[in-house]
């Protein structure tokens, strides 16, 4: 029985493995991007490659215009991949950088049925983009391969220019986004950077009049010993408050050694943070359908999440989100526009109450921490406004969601009360 290969373009794999020698090693180097056929270079740039990626690699080069649009940019850097150019050159290095772990995975094929089968096994997956630049620039891969592949993304893109227009302009915002956050975290390894410096030189600076102010304490209790008997009170006396002196000086020096290593900690953690929330904003990109699907799998068993604060333009996103993830979310603006005496009827409905620390009230937080301990509600604060920090709020919190599920009265408990 043939084996059909299960995509858009439908070509049988025993036909194309007829067609097809076993590659006995044709090339030993990949191929670069310019020495693959100038017709593949428009697919390649369009599926391989971000727009945010070749405005990025368009600032570096100075092809900048106040009505350069995404066709412009696209067809530009298509043209500059058939010749080994700069442009070129930067492609190249580009493609080969985000997919690397796909040209690996490819890199042990030898044949060109081991190519075609991770081709499929790729394609079926949904991981394209990797695996066609991975294919592509094969040292052994042949023109049938070639033509297979191309042909099978050519109706994959059919298919999705088809899709909802505003699944892409989500998919445009969420990449600047995406391109924000690599952008604050770029500043805040600097930052952090130069701030763990600054300590050490202040660290290595208390060290050192550590052990000066050790050894000469060490000398004047050796010397108070030797001369006790020789000297007047009154010397004693004074030896004994510089000693004094010296230990409370050596005592505030590794104080204040500690409360630097705190703020080392406390910044490592900030960072930490920001990675997290870069990873999660990388899995809401791969994802089309759906902002939470490829996220681990939650289920909220029906908790109902009040959400206080926050912008108003991403409680749409959100609700969404918690749908999918089989919760429901209420907002209150944190008085706003919303009377605050209205937050008390939503704490009562909801099972648990979150809320970013950099976009509500210190009034309505007060109010949420009064209220939510009147009513035995969990709550607690998310680090920012973000749907990242949202997102990931919820997946480190699920088992407070629930314990608070777990706990609320069910209806019929609640009649027979």
């Amino acid at each position: 029985m043939q084996e059909t290969i299960s995509n858009p373009w439908t070509v049988t794999r025993n036909a194309y493995i007829s067609q097809t020698q076993e590659m006995g090693g044709h090339r030993t180097k990949r191929l670069r991007l310019w020495e693959i056929n100038s017709r593949l270079h428009c697919s390649i740039v369009g599926t391989c490659l971000t727009l945010s990626s070749l405005r990025q690699l368009a600032r570096k080069v100075n092809y900048q215009s106040k009505t350069l649009t995404d066709a412009n940019l696209h067809s530009h850097f298509v043209h500059k991949a058939a010749s080994e150019c700069p442009e070129a050159k930067a492609l190249d290095k580009i493609l080969n950088r985000r997919h690397e772990a796909a040209v690996r995975r490819f890199s042990k094929f030898k044949s060109a049925t081991e190519l075609s089968t991770g081709w499929d096994e790729a394609f079926n997956a949904g991981d394209i983009p990797g695996a066609y630049w991975a294919v592509l620039s094969h040292p052994n891969v042949d023109e049938n391969l070639s033509n297979l592949v191309h042909g099978e993304v050519h109706m994959l893109s059919h298919l999705v220019g088809a899709s909802n227009r505003a699944d892409i302009r989500a998919l445009q915002r969420l990449e600047r986004e995406n391109t924000d956050i690599q952008e604050r975290l770029s500043k805040e390894r600097r930052s952090h950077q130069r701030q763990m410096d600054d300590k050490e030189k202040i660290n290595e600076k208390y060290r050192n009049t550590i052990s000066k102010l050790k050894v000469r304490l060490e000398r004047e209790d050796h010397n108070s010993r030797a001369t006790l008997d020789k000297k007047q009170s009154t010397d004693i006396t004074n030896v004994e408050n510089e000693i004094a002196l010296l230990r409370h000086q050596f005592s505030e020096a590794q104080k204040k050694i500690d409360r630097l290593y705190t703020e080392k900690t406390d910044l490592s953690n900030t960072v930490k943070a920001l990675k997290n929330e870069v990873k999660i904003h990388d899995l809401v990109l791969e994802k089309k359908d759906g902002i939470g699907s490829e996220l681990r799998p939650l289920d909220l068993d029906g908790s109902i999440i009040l959400y206080v604060g926050g912008l108003t333009s991403h409680v749409s996103r959100l609700r969404s989100l918690i749908t999918e993830w089989n919760g429901e979310l209420i907002h209150h603006d944190g008085g706003l526009e919303r009377s605050l005496n209205q937050l008390a009827a939503a704490v009562v409905r909801s099972d648990v109450v979150v809320f970013p620390t950099d976009c509500v009230s210190h009034s309505a937080v007060k109010i949420i921490k009064r209220l939510c301990r009147q009513h035995a509600k969990h709550y607690f604060p998310l680090r920012t406004s973000g749907v990242a920090s949202f997102m990931l709020g919820i997946q480190e919190g699920i088992e407070g969601f629930k314990f608070a599920r777990s706990k609320k009265p069910s209806q019929q408990e609640t009649i027979t009360k």
